[in-house]
């Protein structure tokens, strides 16, 4: 399985579905100018798409593994739930074809270091906390 890298905003990660729409919107302008006309940009869905039409725009992908690092430091806090939700709901949207892995306990990045690490690849979905970053 190849991995498809994207440089999503934290708080558009947060949504379950959305994060869905998101990946599949925005993958093709990795490193672009960010409006999402690049020539490698698929058409996506709307927030509010139907199966029928996430399948449709999902019919030529091929499978990937995505990594995502929710807020939960383990698989049994009472967290855990959430980054959970978000997985079942890419891979079952996703018929399959998108496979999320967690990484728990902000293993790859720290919330001062995820904004870097949703842009280089290192991670593709994460939670992020506003207040480490005020400025922003």
């Amino acid at each position: 399985m190849k991995r498809i890298r994207t440089a999503a905003r934290p708080a558009l990660a947060i949504a379950t579905v959305a994060s869905l729409a998101l990946f599949a919107g925005c993958a093709g302008s990795v490193g672009g100018d960010g409006s999402g006309s690049g020539d490698s940009a698929g058409e996506g869905f709307a927030y509010d798409a139907s199966q029928d039409e996430i399948d449709e725009a999902l019919a030529d992908l091929d499978p990937v593994t995505i990594k995502f690092q929710p807020s939960a430091m383990s698989e049994k806090s009472i967290l855990a739930p959430n980054g959970l939700d978000v997985k079942k709901a890419i891979e079952e949207r996703s018929g399959g074809k998108i496979t999320v892995d967690i990484v728990w306990g902000q293993a790859i990045a720290s919330y001062e270091d995820v904004d870097d690490a949703l842009a280089d690849g290192r991670v593709d979905l994460a939670f992020t906390l506003p207040s480490y970053t005020p400025a922003e």
